[in-house]
């Protein structure tokens, strides 16, 4: 296998940051107990970034409508795909599992991410317009 990339950095906002403390945690290979990376150690002020980070690409999000929504995510599953075969060894090694079932559990999630992509086009029920880009709905969750 490939040698491992040596240390990460969070993606917080959009840019790739280290945590506030600047502490990493290694991450063992348990079959050979050699580190074959390290992440940063979240603190609790770094998650409070990324939550407000994610709340404030709401408006954007929810600006691209369900059909740009529905892309961007089924893009994403693409990109998982395309790089499955990285993912597995990074999997495998982090975790010890082997490589089978990693391979199932990789369509899965992209099957998963797939799935979540065409939920917006399944708003049933009654709506009343609500605002130029909302509806209200009964007896469905909003998406």
């Amino acid at each position: 296998m490939k040698s491992m990339v040596k240390s990460a950095r969070m993606l917080i906002g959009g840019e790739l940051v280290e945590s506030e403390s600047g502490e990493f945690v290694s991450s063992i290979d348990p079959a050979t107990e050699e580190v074959i990376g390290k992440f940063p150690a979240g603190t609790a002020r770094d998650v409070e970034k990324a939550v407000e980070a994610a709340e404030g690409s709401w408006e954007a999000w929810n600006g691209i409508g369900v059909a740009g929504r529905a892309e961007a995510l089924r893009r994403f599953g693409e990109l998982i795909m395309e790089r499955a075969d990285e993912l597995l060894e990074v999997e495998v090694r982090d975790t010890g599992n082997t490589i089978t079932p990693m391979r199932g559990d990789v369509k899965t999630g992209v099957g998963g991410i797939n799935y979540y992509a065409g939920l917006g086009y399944e708003l049933k029920g009654e709506t009343v317009p609500s605002t130029p880009n909302n509806l209200g709905t009964s007896n469905n969750p909003v998406i």
